[in-house]
């Protein structure tokens, strides 16, 4: 299901598609003006991966977390869980 949510919110899936080279679904979000960062979601090993870096290349930050097992299958919950990780909200 994971794989479904991703899709619909334009995820792309890679065999490497992170800087990091983690297989997954993969997509870039630009914030605070200069910084990039990149989620990639593995569906199969339920981790979601970030990695936070300048525009023009540079890693501020990154950090890998598990999928909670409650909401891979409820795609609000996880649209949530998401954004929270993304923007902190």
């Amino acid at each position: 299901m994971i794989m479904k949510f991703l899709l619909k919110y334009g995820y792309e899936f890679g065999m490497n598609s992170s800087p990091q080279g983690e297989m997954g679904f993969t997509k870039i979000y630009y914030h605070n003006g200069s910084e990039v960062l990149w989620v990639t979601i593995n569906p199969n090993t339920y981790k979601a991966h970030f990695y936070n870096e300048y525009d023009c290349g540079g890693l501020l930050n990154k950090w890998t977390v598990y999928i909670p097992k409650s909401i891979r299958y409820d795609e609000d919950a996880f649209i949530s869980w998401l954004k929270e990780q993304i923007y902190g909200e």
